[in-house]
C-alpha cells in the first residue's frame, strides 16, 4: 500500500507500522530504541526536524531592524532576522556559492550579511547585493535567483518566531492548535523575558519532552505540592493549577476560612518551586487580599480563584499592563496548565505570566534543554532580552527547585530505557495519552504521511496534558 492509498483509505497505519523503524504498535507501548537507536535518529533528522514547524526565537531577541539570531537544530543553522519595523526573514545560514557558514550567534546586518570566505553580500531581504570579480562566472551562475539565500518558512505568534524547512508545510496555527488558540488568548505576545537558562542534558530529547507531558508523575517527583501524608497507592495525580485535586485534598474537611491560606501557600509552593509561572508581584496581591467566601469548601476553593483572578487583572490593567480577562478564559475551559506544542516547546501561562521549555537534540543521547520565565511589564520596564540563554549545569544552583526534580529522573531515564530486558515503557491508557499521540505523530512524519493528514492529526499532539490515548489515525480511543 502506497502512501498515497492508506491516506485515501482514512488510516496510514499501516503503511507507518510497515515502514518505520521501531514503530508505535500497540498504543500504549513505546518501543525503547525509539530513544536511543542511531538509525531512528536519523530518520528524525532527515523527515521530522525538516517538516516541523520549530520555535526559533523571541521577537524581543531581535528588537531593532537588522538585528538576527542563528536557530540551530542538529547539523541545520537558519538566519532569523528583523528585515522591517513589522517582519521577520528566515533564511539558511550558508553562502550559496561555496556553502560557507554566513553567521554564528547574534548580530546586527542592517548593512547586508557578509560571506567571510570571498565577499559576497546580501540585504536582509535575501537578494545579493555584491560579487566580487562576476566577470568570472557563467550568466546561470550569478543569476540573482541562484544566488540569493535560501528562505526558510517563518509566521509570528505570541511574540515567537516559528520557522519551518518545509516551504509547502501546514500554517501554524493548522499545525499548532489547540495550542496555538488556547495560549494565544494569556496575551504572551506583550510578555518579556526575565530570565533564560540552558543546560546540556544526557538524554534523548523525547525522554526530555515526555517528563513534562502528564501530571502523574508530581505526588513522587514533586512532593512538596501534594497534600501531607499522600501515598502512591491511595492517592489520585495531581493537577497543580492552584485549584485542583490536590488542594482540595489538602483542605478536606476544614472550614471556608482556611481556603485563602491554603491557596496562597499553595501559590507560594509553585511560585518559589518554579522561579517563574507565578511570581511576587501575584503572590504579594493574594496575600493583600480579602475574600469573601462561601462556607462550603468545594465552593470557595473556585470562588477564591475568581476573586483573586480579578485582582490580578485589576491591578496589571492600573499599570498600563495588557493582561488577559482571567475569568473569561477560564469560564471558557481554558485554564492555566501545562501546554506542549509538537514537536518540541511547551509554554505554561498563569495570570500574566509564563513559563516555557525548549528541547533540541544534538545526539541521540543528548538534548539541549531551555526554560525561560516571562511576564508582563509597564511601558518602558521591561530588562533588555538576553541575546543567548545563561548556559549552567543540571546542579547549578540557579536552577528552581522543581525542574531540578525532574532533571534527577530525565538522565536516568536515558539509561534505564538502554537495558536488554526492557524492550518497550508502558503508558496509561487513560493519563498519558500525550505520550502515545506525541509517538504516533513523529511516526507520520517518518513514514512520509501526506499533510492534510498530517494536520489533521496534529490537535492530538499539541494542547493540555493529562488526556486519554486515542489513535490519532482513526481517532478512535
Amino acid at each position: 500500500m502506497t502512501i498515497a492509498d492508506s491516506t485515501q483509505a482514512g488510516n496510514p497505519g499501516e503503511h507507518i507500522r510497515a515502514t518505520v523503524p521501531f514503530a508505535i504498535q500497540n498504543l500504549e507501548r513505546i518501543p525503547t530504541k525509539r530513544y536511543y537507536d542511531p538509525e531512528f535518529f536519523e530518520w528524525e533528522k532527515k523527515h521530522l526536524w525538516t517538516r516541523t514547524w520549530q520555535m526559533a526565537c523571541r521577537l524581543e531577541e531581535i528588537p531593532n531592524i537588522g538585528d538576527f539570531m542563528e536557530y540551530t537544530i542538529i547539523d541545520k543553522s537558519v538566519i532569523v532576522v528583523r528585515e522591517s519595523e513589522t517582519e521577520v526573514k528566515a533564511f539558511q545560514n550558508v553562502c550559496p556559492h561555496r556553502g560557507n557558514t554566513l553567521v554564528r550567534g547574534t548580530g546586527n546586518a542592517k548593512s547586508g550579511f557578509v560571506c567571510g570566505f570571498h565577499g559576497w553580500c546580501w540585504n536582509t531581504k535575501g537578494e545579493n547585493t555584491f560579487v566580487y570579480q562576476p566577470h568570472l562566472f557563467s550568466e546561470a551562475n550569478i543569476d540573482p535567483n541562484n544566488i540569493r539565500l535560501r528562505d526558510v518558512k517563518s509566521e509570528v505568534w505570541g511574540g515567537n518566531v516559528f520557522i519551518n524547512f518545509d516551504a509547502n508545510a501546514a500554517s501554524l496555527k493548522e499545525r499548532l492548535d489547540p495550542f496555538y488558540t488556547n495560549v494565544g488568548a494569556y496575551n504572551i505576545e506583550h510578555q518579556r523575558t526575565v530570565w533564560w537558562y540552558a543546560v546540556e542534558v544526557p538524554s534523548n530529547w523525547k525522554v526530555g519532552v515526555e517528563a513534562f507531558m502528564e501530571g502523574y508523575h508530581v505526588l513522587q517527583t514533586h512532593p512538596q505540592l501534594m497534600p501531607k501524608n499522600a501515598r502512591p497507592a491511595t492517592q489520585q495525580f495531581a493537577a497543580t493549577q492552584g485549584g485542583g485535586s490536590s488542594l482540595a485534598a489538602r483542605l478536606a474537611g476544614a472550614d471556608s476560612a482556611a481556603v485563602a491560606k491554603a491557596t496562597n501557600d499553595f501559590l507560594i509552593t509553585i511560585g518559589h518551586g518554579m522561579d517563574s509561572w507565578i511570581l511576587e508581584k501575584d503572590l504579594t496581591i493574594a496575600a493583600g487580599m480579602q475574600a469573601d467566601l462561601p462556607e462550603n469548601v468545594e465552593e470557595a476553593i473556585p470562588e477564591y480563584r475568581r476573586q483573586l483572578n480579578d485582582a490580578i487583572v485589576e491591578w496589571n490593567r492600573a499599570q498600563g499592563m495588557p493582561i488577559a480577562d482571567l475569568n473569561a478564559l477560564e469560564a471558557a475551559g481554558n485554564r492555566p496548565t501545562v501546554n506542549p506544542s509538537f514537536p518540541n516547546f511547551f509554554t505554561l501561562p498563569y495570570f500574566g505570566n509564563s513559563t516555557s521549555y525548549r528541547f533540541r537534540p544534538l545526539t541521540p543521547d543528548t538534548v539541549i534543554f531551555e526554560m525561560r520565565s516571562m511576564t508582563l511589564f509597564p511601558e518602558g520596564e521591561a530588562p533588555e532580552c538576553p541575546k543567548e540563554p545563561t548556559w549552567v549545569d543540571l546542579d547549578d544552583p540557579r536552577w528552581p527547585a522543581i525542574p531540578v526534580q525532574d532533571f534527577g529522573n530525565i538522565p536516568n531515564i536515558q539509561i534505564g530505557v538502554k537495558a536488554p530486558a526492557l524492550e518497550h515503557t508502558s503508558i496509561s491508557r487513560q493519563i498519558e495519552g500525550r505520550i502515545s499521540s506525541f509517538h504516533q505523530l513523529i511516526d507520520g512524519y517518518l513514514a512520509g504521511v501526506d499533510e492534510e493528514t498530517l494536520t489533521r492529526a496534529h490537535r492530538f499532539a499539541s494542547g493540555p496534558i493529562d488526556v486519554p490515548i486515542v489513535d490519532i489515525w482513526t481517532e478512535e480511543s
